[in-house]
C-alpha cells in the first residue's frame, strides 16, 4: 500500500469534476493505495472556497488520511528553501512543507505541479495535465 499524498491543484481538480484527474486518481486506487492531505494542503484549499462550498468540501477532505507536521518536516522543508535557495532555486515554503510531509511520511505526492518540486528525495506521481 502506498500513500499517495494529493497536492493542492490534484484536490482542486477532483472537487471541480475534472474527469481527466478523477480518473487519474481513481485508477491509483485500484492498487489499494491510501489517499491523504496535510495541514498545508488544507489551508490552500479552503482558503479558496467560498463560504457556501465548505460543508462540501470539508466532507471530501474528511474522506482523505492526514498526514501531520512534525519537526522532522520542518526541519527537512528549511533544509531544502537554504539548500536550493544557494543554487537559485526559490521554493515556496508551502510546497517544501508539501513535499518534506511527503518525504518523512514515505508518500509519493500527487501533483500537476512537478516544477514545484525538484528535490530529488521526493517521489512524485504527475497528473495527466502536469507542467513538467
Amino acid at each position: 500500500m502506498t500513500l499517495l499524498l494529493l497536492d493542492t491543484d490534484a484536490v482542486i481538480d477532483i472537487l471541480n469534476g475534472m474527469h481527466a484527474t478523477q480518473h487519474f486518481v481513481d485508477l491509483l486506487l485500484t492498487t489499494g493505495d491510501t489517499l491523504c492531505s496535510c495541514d498545508v494542503v488544507v489551508t490552500e484549499v479552503l482558503s479558496g472556497t467560498r463560504p457556501v462550498e465548505r460543508d462540501n468540501v470539508g466532507v471530501f477532505l474528511d474522506t482523505l488520511d492526514f498526514l501531520p507536521s512534525t519537526p522532522e518536516v520542518g526541519r527537512v522543508a528549511g533544509r531544502w528553501r537554504f539548500d536550493l535557495a544557494r543554487r537559485g532555486i526559490a521554493l515556496a515554503t508551502p510546497d517544501a512543507i508539501i513535499a518534506a510531509t511527503a518525504v518523512v511520511w514515505n508518500a509519493t505526492l500527487v501533483t500537476g505541479n512537478v516544477r514545484d518540486y525538484p528535490m530529488s528525495e521526493l517521489t512524485i506521481v504527475a497528473l495527466p495535465r502536469s507542467s513538467r
